[in-house]
């Protein structure tokens, strides 16, 4: 997926084992508008209701999206020049790592650095790093944009932001990244009236808003074309980093499509990849032998349960040699 901070995905033509993540393994990104676009519609609209507008994100990488749009905005003067707060430690320490490594950049940002343009720093922009820092922030009168960890605001100091803004109705909170079943990000997103942060009921009161088109994650489209570069498929794909049923879809798309092997490891699962083939830890053997024993022994035909009981038992043996 278009990503300016990053530069295109490298090209693979042959790998023995292959992991490939599947968050949009079951669908497209259906909205292609232009983000810089969309996200000076929020930052006008909040600053319009004369509040605060509240970003929860992730300190890597989609912080960082933030600043270079924002930057964007603030020079081409579509945004007014309000001030710009990165609450999060994590999140300026991933920003420094992005700023050290600018050749991973793409190539449009290539360009800005060749005029002199620094994309993740611009005048608007300030770091909270201490927690006193972070508090002043609570004080601001007037519109300004405050981007604290994390994405899905379930822990850090963006409960202690929305416990202060959620009750203002000049207040904005602009999610920007998948929020998950669950966390307070999903329950304010669902439109809640009232939520608990610390203990304490807090009306909302504040104006709710997100935007899908931030992701950095190729779709199913997308996913597929870079697994069309293989000459030859892989000894055996791993389908991971996805709903089960994201993850089931790609596996079997690669599967019918292209007749590759797929394995869709269950949570915890272990493979030893032997350099001939991918087999389930001995661990997890035995434990699943453990549960079929006992289940065997709970029931059947005695004759057959003592034939499959000596085949265990040899099977046993053989394990307890190999370690």
């Amino acid at each position: 997926h278009y990503h300016p901070l990053l530069a295109g995905p490298t090209v693979v033509e042959e790998t023995d084992y292959l992991l490939i993540e599947s968050t949009y393994g079951d669908r497209l990104h259906l909205d292609t508008r232009d983000p810089a676009e969309l996200l000076a519609e929020v930052v006008n609209e909040a600053h319009a209701r004369g509040g605060p507008l509240i970003i929860p994100a992730f300190a890597a990488e989609r912080t960082q999206d933030l600043l270079y749009f924002l930057h964007r905005l603030w020079e081409e003067g579509r945004i007014p020049q309000l001030p710009v707060y990165i609450d999060s430690p994590m999140a300026i320490a991933a920003t420094a790592v992005f700023e050290k490594h600018q050749e991973c950049y793409g190539t449009q940002v290539q360009d800005m650095l060749c005029k002199g343009e620094e994309p993740l720093d611009f005048p608007a922009l300030h770091y909270a790093r201490t927690v006193e820092e972070s508090q002043a922030l609570n004080g601001l009168q007037g519109p300004a944009v405050i981007i604290p960890a994390s994405g899905m605001a379930d822990a850090g100091r963006i409960r202690h932001h929305l416990k202060h803004n959620l009750w203002r109705p000049e207040a904005t909170v602009l999610f920007v990244g998948y929020q998950a079943e669950g966390t307070l990000g999903r329950t304010l997103l669902e439109g809640a009236s009232q939520v608990n942060i610390f203990g304490e009921q807090i009306t909302v009161r504040a104006k709710i808003k997100s935007l899908d088109v931030f992701s950095g994650h190729a779709d199913q489209k997308g996913l597929l074309a870079w697994a069309s570069h293989f000459r030859v498929p892989p000894r055996l794909t791993f389908v991971v980093h996805g709903e089960p049923q994201a993850s089931a879809s790609m596996a079997r798309l690669l599967t019918e499509d292209k007749g590759w092997p797929v394995i869709v490891p269950a949570w915890l699962q272990e493979y030893v990849l032997t350099g001939r083939a991918a087999v389930p830890a001995l661990s997890q053997v035995r434990d699943s032998l453990d549960r079929k024993l006992r289940r065997l022994e709970a029931g059947g035909d005695p004759a057959r349960i003592e034939e499959v009981l000596k085949k265990l038992r040899e099977l046993d043996e053989y394990m307890d040699q190999v370690g």
